[in-house]
Order: structure tokens, then C-alpha cells, then sequence
């Protein structure tokens, strides 16, 4: 950069690993510090993309709670708390919204070459980095006992009349179950979301078949 008399201005933020050491002498390359506590307004990724991809997590999330607790009014049930597979998901389609959003701003520049989000993303996925092997990875990994073998209980009952909050119980610990499965199930999350939409489901059937006691009737009995 010297012998081609290139000029840099590098903008950094106050994190403590971004501080100089004083006998380091730059010639071509000048640091520019942010003010303190600006970073979320100033720096690209906080103000945008960071920022919208933390909007939708939190709209995601409130809409969860709102529904839990809604769900644990009506059927008389304790309110579930969310467990990290929740947050996961809650992530993943915040992040799809965020590319969705992404890509509707990408169309409007009418580009010549046009891109798509996703290529946009990992634009930089050909740069060569270093990668742990599999051996330096399992070796970092602690190792975890192993899951108990749940026995499954092979007696069969039919025509028993279930009433709607005990499905919905058994329902939620079918969801809770399979949130943390033994390692030889595999769960897609698209089947979570099956039973979350039967645990709506009944919980609908609840509501429908709530009744107002009135006086009258209270007086038959």
C-alpha cells in the first residue's frame, strides 16, 4: 500500500480488542474510532440488517407468548416456557423474513446482472478460510451420556372417551417430547408445527364449546 500510495480509512468501533498497541506506527492506514454507544445507529449490519433480523425475532416471540399464554387461560394448563428449540425457530424464520425483505430491495434497484438474496449472502462463501477437521471437532466436543431408552408402553385401549383438555395435555407433552427426542428420531420442525396446529385446533374445539351459565339454567339444576 505504501510503494502504490494507497490511503485507508478504517472506521472501528470502542470494543477493547479493536485498540492499538502505542509503538504501532501506521503510514497509509488511519483508525477511526466511533463515538461510544453508537454503534447500533451508525455501523451498516447494526443499523440494518442486524437490527431488522432482531425486529422479527422479537415479533415472533411476543406472538408465541401471547398464543401460550392465551392457550393456558383456556384449557387451565400452565404456561409452557420457551426452550431453545423455540428460540431456534423463532431465528430461522426471522431470518427467512429478513432474506425475503432483502430480496424485494435487490428487485427494486433493477439491476442489469441481477442477484438473488441468497447469492447475495454468501458472496463470500469462496474465500478460503481454515477449517477444523472432524477429528478437531469431536475432540472439542464434550461428550454427553447418553439418552436413556424410553420404553414405550405396548398396552392399546379402545373407545375411550378423551375430553378436549386432556388431548391438549397429552398433546403439549407429545410437543415437549419430541422437542428433546432420543437420538434416533429424527424431527423435522415441519412436524412440530403439525402439532402445534392440532394443539390450535383444539384449543378452538375449547372455546367453541365454552357456555355461559346463565341464571335460568343455574336454577334447573
Amino acid at each position: 500500500m505504501k510503494r502504490q500510495n494507497c490511503k485507508i480509512l478504517l472506521l472501528a468501533d470502542n470494543a477493547p480488542t479493536h485498540l492499538l498497541d502505542e509503538t504501532i506506527q501506521l503510514s497509509n492506514i488511519k483508525v477511526y474510532f466511533l463515538p461510544p454507544n453508537t454503534t447500533a445507529h451508525l455501523q451498516p449490519l447494526d443499523a440494518g440488517i442486524i437490527n431488522s433480523f432482531k425486529a422479527q425475532y422479537r415479533k415472533l416471540l411476543v406472538a408465541n407468548r401471547v398464543e401460550t399464554y392465551d392457550l393456558a387461560q383456556k384449557s387451565g394448563s400452565n404456561i409452557t416456557p420457551v426452550d431453545i428449540l423455540d428460540a431456534i425457530t423463532f431465528v430461522s424464520e426471522a431470518w427467512n423474513i429478513v432474506k425475503s425483505k432483502l430480496q424485494e430491495m435487490i428487485d427494486e434497484l433493477n439491476l442489469q446482472d441481477s442477484i438473488t438474496a441468497e447469492r447475495f449472502i454468501h458472496i463470500d462463501d469462496k474465500i478460503l478460510i481454515e477449517l477444523l477437521s472432524d477429528e478437531e471437532i469431536i475432540a472439542a466436543i464434550i461428550s454427553r451420556p447418553e439418552n436413556d431408552d424410553i420404553e414405550e408402553d405396548d398396552e392399546s385401549e379402545t373407545n375411550i372417551s378423551i375430553s378436549n383438555k386432556e388431548a391438549l395435555s397429552s398433546l403439549e407433552k407429545v410437543v415437549q417430547y419430541f422437542k428433546n427426542p432420543p437420538d434416533n428420531i429424527l424431527v423435522d420442525y415441519t412436524e412440530l408445527k403439525t402439532l402445534n396446529a392440532l394443539k390450535s385446533k383444539i384449543n378452538k374445539q375449547i372455546q367453541d364449546n365454552a357456555k355461559q351459565t346463565t341464571l335460568d339454567s343455574f336454577m334447573q339444576h
